[in-house]
């Protein structure tokens, strides 16, 4: 019984911490394609054009493919400790390899936005105080919820 409890509380953890990963992808995607497009290469050079940004997409990839510290890492460490716990071997397998497989097209954007020239075409991208704010804070959620995600396991109770 406590397994399935437990599971249910990764699945629900995991689901939140998806959702912010998420959103601040997207937002980020939003901004970039509003000037530029939604196309990886788009995202060339973008850390010269908006470190900002580059740095909430760096965030944001990384979360989601799982890197220590993370909302993405603790969410996809708890449900395969679940996963374990249940016997379900098979599951993790497929599961790992799908990890390895995401770090490395999450990571095919980190390249393009540190490693990649920036288009000669590409303006700067302005981004507004609310905007802005709303980015930080999903920054500061994916890092939060990574290190102390106590707050999220007293809501699912």
């Amino acid at each position: 019984m406590a397994v399935v409890s437990f599971s249910g509380r990764a699945v629900a953890f995991y689901l939140v911490a998806y959702l912010l990963m998420t959103l601040l992808s997207f937002a980020v995607l939003v901004l970039v394609s509003q000037g530029e497009g939604d196309q990886l290469e788009n995202f060339a050079g973008l850390s010269q054009r908006s470190p900002f940004l580059a740095f909430a997409m760096l965030v944001a990839m990384a979360s989601l493919a799982g890197v220590p510290f993370t909302a993405g890492f603790l969410s996809k460490f708890l449900v395969f400790d679940a996963a374990v716990s249940a016997q379900h071997f098979g599951l993790v397998v497929v599961a790992v390899i799908t990890v390895g497989a995401g770090f490395y097209y999450y990571f095919k954007v980190v390249r393009a936005i540190y490693w990649d020239a920036p288009p000669s075409s590409a303006d700067k991208i302005i981004i507004s105080p609310l905007t802005r704010f709303a980015i930080i804070a999903m920054i500061a959620g994916t890092f939060l919820l990574g290190v102390y995600p106590q707050p999220i396991f007293d809501a699912l109770q």
